[in-house]
């Protein structure tokens, strides 16, 4: 009697055991699936997903105005007006409208939630945007004139393709450029740091201006005025044909393989400058450290010159001009002729063929 009652006593223990342990058990379950959960939702709270708009047809419009902060721009040529996007998730959903004629572009502040520390220095979108790259690509049909065509981005590339517009002002903080063709009235380009690449450009005024990158481009015919700034990068075009040119460059090289300019005046603290099948009209050239060289198309006798260098040495034509007592190139010459072409170098050799 006494044992069955103790093997009682043990059978409860047992049972009672086993009912605490599957209570610990599903109560642990639950608590798994609320931290699964919430995990899930925190992280979806932390890195959310990108703004996306798959290849939507837009109204006509003749004016584009677009502000970017962190994505890629491309105007392509379409056979209609369309907008399609892949945005950066942690900021607030992007605007844009079609209106009075009117395209509009803004991308969207970062969230105030997304604003910390750990967003500003880490993003995983941010490791697969070498592969996936937030961007805004607009369609617009071949050969359409736009008034005015304003693009701004602090940070993206910006591709351009067959543009014609009376008015174009492309303003890039980090980031290249590349322009397939551009016509029209006015093209202004001012970069912080990239490089920009132009094909074509044929408009009344153009405006380039890079503080740390290069420019590169095929055929530049402008009827106007053309002014080229840099501050750290070379200069490389195949032709360039412009009424007056105004070139500065602080460090860096600057070519031109065939050039045609009625009025120029050029600065260069450091670097080369050669222009080749060169027509110039008056021509004022200051060289700080580095040379000149100059291939005219014409004979070299239909100009006149003031040529001087401190330190280095002066050819006109295959002739080398004497060294004064100071070590100096003094040329001066008055053929009566329409141009001329001066020049004034610190440090670098002169040399016009």
């Amino acid at each position: 009697m006494k044992r069955n009652k103790i093997l009682t006593a043990i059978l409860g223990i047992a049972i009672l055991a086993g009912i605490i342990c599957s209570g610990i058990v599903i109560a642990q379950g639950i608590r798994t699936r609320e931290v699964s959960s919430h995990n899930a939702s925190s992280r979806k709270e932390r890195f959310p997903e990108p703004w996306d708009l798959k290849k939507t047809k837009l109204e006509a419009f003749s004016e584009i105005s677009v502000a970017l902060s962190y994505s890629n721009l491309s105007i392509l040529p379409g056979d209609d007006y369309y907008l399609e996007y892949h945005m950066d998730g942690s900021c607030e959903e992007p605007q844009y409208e079609v209106s009075s004629g009117k395209f509009y572009f803004q991308e969207g502040p970062t969230q105030a939630k997304y604003r910390s520390g750990f967003h500003l220095f880490f993003n995983p979108h941010n490791l697969t945007a070498r592969y996936e790259p937030y961007y805004v690509t607009l369609y617009v049909p071949e050969k359409t004139y736009f008034d005015i065509l304003d693009i701004s981005d602090d940070s993206g590339n910006v591709e351009l393709e067959k543009i014609q517009a009376k008015d174009a002002d492309i303003r890039i903080a980090y980031g290249n450029l590349t322009m397939d063709s551009f016509s029209g009235g006015t093209l202004s380009i001012d970069a912080d740091s990239g490089n920009l690449e132009l094909n074509e450009v044929a408009c009344d005024t153009l405006k380039l201006n890079n503080e740390y990158g290069n420019i590169s481009g095929d055929i530049f015919q402008i009827s106007g005025k053309t002014a080229i700034t840099l501050d750290s990068g070379t200069l490389s075009l195949k032709q360039l044909e412009t009424e007056t040119l105004a070139l500065t460059n602080e460090y860096g090289n600057c070519s031109v393989n065939e050039i045609n300019v009625k009025n120029s005046n050029i600065s260069m603290d450091s670097g080369n400058l050669d222009f080749g099948q060169a027509v110039l009209g008056t021509t004022k050239i200051k060289s700080c450290y580095g040379d000149v060289t100059l291939f005219l198309s014409d004979s070299a006798a239909n100009y006149d010159y003031s040529l001087h260098t401190e330190y280095g040495t002066v050819k006109l034509d295959g002739n080398k001009i004497r060294e004064d007592d100071n070590g100096e190139v003094h040329y001066q010459k008055d053929n009566g002729k329409a141009g001329s072409i001066s020049i004034e170098c610190e440090s670098g050799n002169v040399t016009i063929n």
